[in-house]
């Protein structure tokens, strides 16, 4: 996959997802859970289009970023999104460990 496909498909992805978050209902209640999944989500889309590219840096400051807005999102939001949270961290948790374990193989 070329840069120039690989920019394409962001851009098509940040339309989606913006469709997504824009249209529905709702969303303006939950302002911390919507910024940590958009950038959760973002985020994990540019890692897997660009991973071959990415040094490991990166992938921990963004990582870091991700956990940050994740811990705000669980301090501002009220208790009926824990559970959304909760699953969020866990894949936070997860696709951080496959990462390690990836880069400590090779």
């Amino acid at each position: 996959m070329q840069i120039k496909d690989r920019i394409i498909f962001i851009i098509i992805s940040c339309l989606a997802l913006g469709t997504l978050i824009f249209s529905i209902e709702g969303t303006e209640n939950f302002p911390f859970l919507v910024l940590a999944l958009t950038f959760f989500c973002l985020s994990l889309i540019s890692y897997y289009l660009f991973y071959t590219v990415l040094n490991t840096g990166w992938f921990y400051n963004v990582w870091a970023l991700n956990g940050v807005l994740i811990g705000t999102a669980f301090f501002y939001e009220e208790e009926n999104v824990f559970f959304v949270l909760s699953l969020l961290m866990m894949l936070w948790l997860a696709v951080f460990a496959v990462d390690f374990f990836i880069r400590q193989r090779d």
